[in-house]
């Protein structure tokens, strides 16, 4: 007998393969989303970690402060921001100021980028969105923060394409989860146990998101009611970068910044500044005349010497400076003195003086690199440090030096010096060139002054010359003319030496080209075109500009006119300079390259108007502990008035120093000799300097643009 075994009923084989499906589909998505958007509890930065954006620390202090004591404003009927976007240029903190967010309110931070939504299968970013919002739920109180959201946060086109649905999709999941994860999270439960259940604390969820392309998102995503406050983190400033570099310095091993070669040099030249500046200034104001009366002698303020003489990237100090900041820092009372004989005080106080120097020290750097960084964020300010380490191991030295910065700061900004052979005339060409940008960034009126000139071919280009910051939230025509007179400077130097220029300056051009259209077609400079902005401003869906013809050819003649203006102006400049522009091309062959005082030892010092014009736009760094502020004890606290009284005098005594400055600057105007001030506060002088120099240019620009004006 044969046993027959019956097959399978289809449907129950059926039922077996989707319930081992599902089951490993149960498992696998458990396994996935148990290690996914894992918080971090345990968050170690904090606000006082971010530096460079003091604005945008402030705007999120107050939303700290709301989740750290929420009833001091929920009984004033203020409710949280949902969302906050910081917008910014990359490498400014944005993601370190969310992490110091999380850390500060003590609650926990998820932290994930906008391409972590993208993937190739349809339906898994909107997925994610639901997952994300179902772990910040059961968290209760926590930080979302979305790195580049403009990943799944761009404008909706309405193509119908695959992956323009899918993240379309996504976005909308976002926006949902954005508008209603509040009334989600505070529904009640119901059944027999609803009342037993605790449910979590509805509202506690924040969510930040950082973007450099804010123009890209989607205005729903941008509407209040989701991202409630946009917050933006800038560039920082000379100041903020000074803090950076303090912070970033901490761990190098800074040599001496006295015994520095190149401070040294520096030093002794500017020990000699001021008195030669004063000389300078008062031999060009006798030979001058104003209104047909003899101008009075220049007295250049102390004040407005000093922030000329600080503005220079390497601080100016007597020979005994090194001698001095230990001598300072070792200053302790008496009493002190005899009593840590006995307790072992004097090694604590020796200890503390030597802590001391090293931060003036470490200070005394941060100017100077913070100076010689325009426009650098903090991430670039980590690196340049980081490289200046790499360079100073590199050959070997134990400790890293201002020049090791300077050539990491090369290094950054032309790229990687090439070993290829440079036949000697073409260096010869190219120091010439650089030389003239020098020479008229170092004498034009309101061009920022050169820290440094090159010749090593570096990347794609041969040569650069280094200029200082002057941290201007606009520019005037002055200016600009000033600017367009630096560029050219380049070809009219190889002109003037060798008549036949190269095409170096090509480079040069366009940007001259770029100023010229800018004063002309949108600065309304122009008395022909008028007051109006028509350059580049073309309708999106147009063909062809919203001008006529004949306004483009107008545009174009007032265009060359303007160039052919800062043309003659550095040529006229160059010529009258010659002989220190071809010294200082012979030294840049022989040493390729020069630092600031080298600079100053070629060509002298800077004209008193350009020192008067750049002094309102020096940005005092931050204070930072010296040896005296950690050696010496502190004074005795004075009694200070009542706060109305205190008020009133503070107000008082700034009238007065306003309308003092003032009335010596105009005094100083029409002939008459300046007072002595009582005080000399600097802002003042600073201020009382920019409107003097103002009505310099302008008493100028008259008497060339307008001979009858002056009878």
């Amino acid at each position: 007998y044969e046993y027959e075994e019956e097959p399978p009923n289809p449907l129950w084989k059926a039922l077996q393969e989707l319930l081992v499906v599902y089951a490993v589909n149960y498992l696998r998505s458990t396994v996935k989303t148990a290690g996914e958007f894992r918080p971090t509890s345990r968050n170690d930065v904090r606000l006082n970690d971010v530096l460079g954006c003091d604005e945008a620390k402030h705007e999120l202090t107050q939303i700290l402060e709301f989740i750290k004591s929420p009833e001091r404003f929920l009984d004033l009927g203020a409710t949280i921001p949902k969302g906050v976007l910081l917008v910014g240029p990359p490498g400014t903190g944005k993601t370190l100021m969310a992490k110091a967010m999380a850390g500060e309110a003590g609650i926990p931070f998820i932290s994930l980028s906008g391409s972590d939504f993208s993937s190739e299968w349809a339906g898994v970013g909107t997925a994610m969105v639901k997952r994300l919002f179902l772990k910040a739920r059961k968290l209760g109180r926590c930080i979302i923060f979305i790195d580049e959201i403009d990943t799944i946060g761009r404008r909706r086109s309405g193509k119908d394409s695959a992956i323009a649905i899918d993240s379309e999709s996504t976005l909308n999941q976002l926006l949902v989860e954005m508008d209603g994860f509040e009334q989600k999270g505070a529904s009640s439960r119901g059944g027999l146990f609803g009342g037993c259940a605790k449910a979590k604390k509805a509202g506690g969820i924040l969510i930040l998101a950082g973007t450099n392309r804010a123009d890209m998102l989607d205005k729903a995503l941008t509407r209040a009611g989701r991202f409630d406050r946009i917050v933006n983190v800038d560039l920082p400033d000379v100041s903020g970068r000074a803090d950076l570099f303090m912070k970033y310095m901490a761990p190098l091993p800074l040599a001496d910044f006295s015994s520095d070669s190149t401070a040294a040099a520096a030093a002794a030249l500017k020990a000699r500044k001021l008195e030669e500046m004063r000389e300078s200034a008062n031999k060009q104001a006798a030979q001058a005349t104003w209104f047909g009366w003899a101008r009075p002698p220049l007295e250049v303020s102390k004040a407005v010497n000093t922030t000329a003489a600080n503005s220079a990237p390497v601080v100016p100090s007597s020979s005994n400076s090194s001698e001095a900041e230990p001598a300072a820092a070792a200053e302790v009372p008496d009493g002190a003195q005899d009593g840590g004989a006995q307790d072992g005080g004097a090694e604590d106080a020796k200890r503390v003086a030597e802590e001391a120097a090293k931060v003036s020290n470490r200070a005394k750097y941060a100017k100077a690199v913070a100076h010689m960084t325009p426009g650098f964020s903090g991430a670039q300010v980590a690196n340049l440090c980081n490289e200046a380490a790499l360079r100073c191991a590199m050959t070997r030295q134990t400790s890293v030096t201002l020049a090791h910065f300077s050539d990491a700061l090369d290094r950054m900004v032309g790229g990687l010096e090439r070993s290829k052979f440079v036949p000697l005339e073409d260096l010869k060409r190219t120091a010439v060139h650089e030389s003239g940008h020098a020479l008229a960034a170092w004498f034009t009126t309101h061009a920022a002054p050169p820290l440094k000139v090159s010749v090593v071919w570096r990347g794609s280009t041969l040569g650069f010359t280094q200029i200082k910051g002057l941290e201007r939230t606009s520019e005037t025509r002055a200016v600009l003319m000033d600017n367009m007179a630096v560029l050219l400077a380049g070809r009219v130097a190889e002109e003037l030496v060798y008549g036949d220029p190269s095409t170096g300056a090509s480079n040069d051009l366009e940007r001259v080209t770029d100023i010229a259209y800018q004063l002309v077609g949108q600065g309304g400079y122009s008395r022909k075109v008028g007051l109006l902005a028509l350059h580049g401003q073309a309708h999106p869906f147009a063909l062809r500009p919203s001008y006529s013809d004949a306004t483009a050819k107008l545009i174009d003649s007032e265009a060359r006119q303007v160039v052919q203006v800062a043309y003659e102006r550095c040529k006229a400049l160059l010529r009258a300079h010659r002989p220190k522009l071809l010294a200082m091309a012979a030294e840049l062959v022989d040493r390729e390259v020069l630092q600031e005082e080298d600079i100053e030892r070629l060509f002298g010092p800077r004209p008193p108007a350009a020192l008067l014009a750049a002094a309102p736009y020096e940005v005092p760094t931050k204070h930072h502990a010296s040896a005296g502020d950690l050696a010496a004890p502190a004074a005795a606290p004075a009694a200070t008035p009542s706060g109305a009284e205190a008020a009133a005098a503070t107000k008082k005594e700034a009238t007065k120093v306003a309308k003092g400055a003032v009335v010596a600057s105009t005094e100083a105007l029409v002939g008459k000799p300046p007072k002595k001030p009582t005080e000399a506060p600097g802002k003042w002088h600073r201020r009382a300097a920019a409107v003097a120099v103002a009505a310099l240019c302008l008493i100028q620009w008259k008497e060339v643009h307008d001979p009858e004006w002056q009878k």
